[in-house]
């Protein structure tokens, strides 16, 4: 089967400037899609990135044999715009309303989530995509599809906790 017609489903990581129940419209730089930006690290990161490497093939065939040159991964940055070594973002999209659901595959709404908010980080999870081949402005690359995502962690704020390191010396709350 073609991998352009399958589901793809991510490792667990973090769901960042997540538009899951609205489109993402009215701002400068709106699209009006569905889109989250999922972040992973590590051997996480490089393995999707592989992943994604794989459907190069094919996406070539179906765009005419044209070269695979935007693939829809990026080093991640902080706030400062410095490279975050390891990091890796990669940011789906859909124009079609993504199914959510909790850790027990129970459907999510919007009023589930405290505090929620169009482009906030939501917490941890887990993505499922479909890759897309295309061609713009002679351009050819690979995009992911939104299919569905599955919360597993809420986050207690919107700050990344994974760049703090544990400290073995460091305060312990009892």
């Amino acid at each position: 089967m073609s991998n352009f017609k399958k589901n793809h489903f991510t490792p667990e990581g973090l769901l960042q400037w997540a538009y899951l129940f609205e489109t993402d419209s009215g701002g400068r730089y709106s699209d009006d899609k569905y889109k989250v930006t999922f972040r992973l690290y590590g051997d996480d990161a490089q393995s999707l990135i592989k992943t994604i490497e794989s459907f190069k093939p094919e996406a070539s065939e179906l765009e005419n044999g044209n070269e695979i040159t935007n693939v829809p991964d990026k080093q991640a940055t902080d706030k400062d715009k410095n490279k975050i070594d390891g990091a890796y973002d990669f940011v789906m999209k859909t124009k079609n309303k993504p199914q959510i659901v909790d850790g027990k595959k129970k459907r999510v709404t919007q009023d589930n989530i405290p505090g929620y908010k169009n482009g906030m980080s939501i917490g941890k999870g887990v993505v499922a995509f479909k890759p897309h081949a295309y061609t713009v402005r002679g351009d050819s690359g690979i995009s992911l599809y939104l299919q569905a995502v599955q919360i597993t962690e809420l986050n207690e704020g919107s700050v990344d906790l994974n760049m703090f390191e544990d400290r073995d010396d460091g305060f312990v709350a009892q």
